[in-house]
């Protein structure tokens, strides 16, 4: 079972990631949002981590920052376990098992 300290992590791991991208692209979150179709406060409650982006808005960003190869994947990777771990908690809430 993941404790919910692990899953904040990887969320904030991933925020951080995606806010890096962006500002090694030399992007605005203004500019990015309006380059992959996404408005401007999720951008911002992305890499705030206040929410977690679902793998195709990830997909998006990544696109549109241009991201490919290795780090692609490696983001890829970490949004489909940090969702899934969000799933895990959520269901576990939802029986009350957790």
């Amino acid at each position: 079972m993941f404790e919910p300290e692990e899953l904040g992590q990887r969320k904030d791991e991933l925020a951080l990631a995606l806010r890096e991208a962006r500002k090694h692209a030399g992007l605005t979150g203004e500019r990015l949002a309006a380059r992959c179709g996404i408005s401007q406060s999720k951008i911002s409650k992305i890499e705030t981590g206040k929410v977690l982006p679902s793998a195709t808005d990830v997909e998006r960003i990544l696109t549109a920052l241009g991201v490919g190869g290795e780090r692609n994947a490696d983001l890829m990777a970490l949004t489909r376990l940090a969702n899934t771990e969000f799933q895990n908690v959520r269901a576990s809430l939802q029986r009350g098992l957790h």
